[in-house]
């Protein structure tokens, strides 16, 4: 029982020694602190798994270096599929997008037609001008959150009124 507690001291008196710079190491060469240390702790656990090792903090450093750098192969590898397997978007719009589209805007100003100007008026400044609620309302005489309401009111009637229509409408 006595060996074995020693054991246990000079493993922990090793960790406190060598752990730091096989966080470094790996830092070094994958750029990551959390996989790093995720590296580093993996290496322990190699050296612990070995049996007898002459060179322990030489096996460490080898260890570390050897899956660092089978990391970064591996998110290489892993960028490389990503990249080759995604999908570019066309930047011009077929003939059904266009139709599409000018469907979804025909629908639109259907339901905002419903409503009257002002709610327009407002879901343009709030939509298609960018403005804020309180620069809405200064443009037309009222409040910022009396603003917001009438643009609450226009979404929702726009919402409310594609799900109501079918898109050949």
């Amino acid at each position: 029982m006595a060996g074995e507690t020693d054991e246990t001291d000079d493993t922990l008196v090793l960790y406190q020694r060598w752990h730091g710079s096989l966080v470094m190491t790996a830092r070094k060469i994958v750029r990551d602190p959390a996989v790093a240390e995720e590296l580093a702790q993996e290496s322990w656990v190699r050296w612990l798994g070995a049996g007898e090792v002459k060179n322990t903090p030489g096996f460490l450093r080898r260890t570390v270096i050897n899956s660092a750098i089978d990391w970064l192969r591996s998110a290489k590898s892993e960028r490389e599929r990503i990249e080759a397997t995604s999908v570019t978007a066309d930047p011009a719009p077929d003939t059904e997008q266009i139709v599409i589209g000018r469907n979804m805007i025909a629908r639109v100003d259907a339901a905002l037609a419903e409503l009257g100007p002002n709610y327009r008026d407002v879901f343009n400044m709030r939509c298609i001008d960018g403005l804020t609620y309180d620069e809405i309302g200064r443009a037309l005489g009222v409040s910022g959150p009396r603003a917001h309401q009438v643009f609450r009111k226009a979404y929702l009637a726009i919402v409310d009124h594609i799900a109501d229509t079918k898109p050949d409408e």
